[in-house]
Formats: C-alpha cells, sequence, structure tokens
C-alpha cells in the first residue's frame, strides 16, 4: 500500500478514535477531524486510553505507543485534509451530516481519493448518491472498537467502481482486517441484520414477560455465544442436521416476533430518559457494573486477531 500513506478520518466519536489508533498503529500518518476544540481534544484522550489498553495486554510497548500517538495530527479545519490519500468518515448516523462532510472533503482533497463510509445500517446507494465523484465512494464498516474486532463489511453502491473496492480491500488487508464485501448492497449489511434481528426477539421476550434482561444475557453467554465464538453458525446448522431445522423451524417460525418498528421496551426506556450505560441505566442497572471491567472484557476476546505492523522501538 506504498501509494496510502496519509488517512483522513472526519469525526472524533469512539469509532474515529478507534480508526485514528488501527491505523496509526499500523504505521500510516493520520489527519484525524474534530468539528470543534473539545472534539478534537476528546479524541486524542480515547487513542491514548486505547493504545494504554494494548500496553497492558502486552501487544505493545510505551516507546511504540508514543510512536504511534506522533503520526496522529489533530485539526478542526477540512483544509488540513487537503494531502490525504484515504478518507474515512465516522459521524453521525445522519444523510444530512454526511452530505455536508463529504461536500467538503471534496471541496479540498484530490478528486481520485476514496471516501469510505463507516455506517452501521445506512443504504449504501443513498449515501452513494451524495459525493460528486460517486465512483469512489463506498461502505467499509468497522464493528466497534474498530481497531481491535477484526471484521470490516465493505458494501458498494450502484455507483462503485471496482477499483475503488480493489484499493479499500487492499488497505483493509494491509492492516489486518478480515474484510467481506457484499455481493449487493442492503441496509444493515449482514452483521447487523443479524444482531438486530436478535435484539427484536430478546425485547419482545422481555415485553412478553418470558425473562428479564439479565436472564436472556445468561441464556446467550452460557450457550450459543460461546459456540460462535469458536464455531461459524452454518458450520453448527449443517452439524445438527438439516432435517431437525426444518421440524423446529416449522414450530418456531409461526411464534418469533416480528415487529418492523422499535418496540415497546426501547421506547418505554428512552421516554424515562435511561439510554443505557451512559445514564447508567438502560434495559440494564449499570449502577453496579464496573464499566472499565465491562470495557476489558468486550475487547479481551479479539485481542487475539491483532496483526499491526507496530514500529520498532
Amino acid at each position: 500500500m506504498k501509494s496510502i500513506k496519509t488517512i483522513g478520518i472526519v469525526g472524533r466519536g469512539q469509532i474515529g478514535a478507534s480508526l485514528a489508533t488501527l491505523f496509526s498503529g499500523n504505521g500510516y500518518d493520520v489527519v484525524m477531524l474534530g468539528f470543534h476544540d473539545t472534539g478534537v481534544n476528546k479524541g486524542e484522550i480515547e487513542i491514548g486510553h486505547n493504545f494504554d489498553e494494548l500496553i497492558s495486554e502486552g501487544i505493545m510497548t510505551e516507546k511504540q505507543k508514543d510512536a504511534c500517538m506522533s503520526k496522529v495530527r489533530y485539526t478542526y479545519s477540512y483544509g488540513d485534509l487537503r494531502d490525504i490519500d484515504f478518507c474515512y468518515e465516522a459521524v453521525s448516523e445522519d444523510v444530512d451530516v454526511k452530505r455536508e462532510v463529504y461536500q467538503k472533503v471534496e471541496d479540498v482533497c484530490r478528486d481520485d481519493i476514496v471516501i469510505a463510509s463507516a455506517t452501521s445500517a445506512i443504504s449504501a446507494d443513498i449515501l452513494g448518491s451524495l459525493p460528486v465523484h460517486k465512483e469512489r465512494f463506498l461502505v467499509a464498516h468497522p464493528w466497534n472498537p474498530a481497531h481491535v474486532v477484526p471484521l470490516v463489511e465493505v458494501c458498494r453502491s450502484r455507483y462503485t467502481s471496482e477499483n475503488t473496492v480493489g484499493i479499500t480491500e487492499d488497505l483493509l488487508n494491509a492492516v489486518g482486517k478480515k474484510v467481506v464485501t457484499l455481493n449487493k448492497n442492503i441496509e444493515g449489511f449482514i452483521g447487523n441484520r443479524l444482531q438486530h434481528a436478535l435484539f427484536r426477539e430478546a425485547m419482545y421476550l422481555i415485553d412478553e414477560g418470558v425473562a428479564t434482561p439479565e436472564q436472556i444475557d445468561d441464556v446467550v453467554y452460557y450457550s450459543f455465544g460461546q459456540r460462535y465464538s469458536s464455531i461459524g453458525i452454518f458450520e453448527h446448522y449443517d452439524a445438527a442436521g438439516l432435517p431437525l431445522q426444518k421440524e423446529v423451524q416449522s414450530n418456531l417460525f409461526p411464534t418469533l416476533c416480528n415487529a418492523d418498528k422499535p418496540q415497546k421496551c426501547l421506547l418505554d426506556h428512552i421516554e424515562a430518559g435511561e439510554l443505557g450505560a451512559r445514564t447508567k441505566r438502560g434495559v440494564l442497572d449499570w449502577s453496579g457494573i464496573d464499566e472499565a471491567d465491562f470495557r476489558k472484557r468486550q475487547r479481551k476476546p479479539f485481542y487475539k486477531f491483532i496483526q499491526w505492523n507496530l514500529p520498532e522501538e
């Protein structure tokens, strides 16, 4: 990837900071754009925390952290993106906000750079219609935390050129990612469609009084959650046998939730101001949960996948 030396990242949230960690940790220069001084500072702090966690796991050293941190430049001026070779957009899931980002990036950058969106669910065709150079845009959806979870789902729009796909796949492979390029565009891509089908059924079980959130978490953790950390869903599907799957589905499918909008359990918590971990209450009560321990548990299974081109000490 000698042709790509500098990565521009627009967005200073967890995903933006995580992407900056990933690319600087692999020797790329990074220009990270926030929208105000506070945002830029927040991004720098988050990147430092990410590297500190890698140090605590024995993956890198303090000297390597310093070398990586020195490769990240923080700004809130689009003009500082002028010389980047690849742009990763990681702003809020708002089409109008993303449209403004693409316009400003194209105003200052070369017209041959790829713009990749980190969107979790918005159609690549919708976003791909926004830039001027539509053929140079695609979705490259990372999973949070993006520097640790190996998967990136690449999804082309109907405008995306094969060259753009190739450039993006090569870059992501160079930083140790497992790239899955979808055959066709669909909202939510693969992972979030599967994940939210699970969330929907879990919310339904709560609304129906079948189980508590804690019980549902236990069922997942102590059963198929562990299974699918070592084998694929279709490996298990075939191993169990297709005649059995047919029998189970014939009885089960008619009873599954088919909600086509956010469910009562979710809406009730939002209306009560219970927005998740940051408010100490969401579906779960977070007041007794050690968030540092949660963050460590969230990342721990993925550290084995990290294969970076870290700087020499």
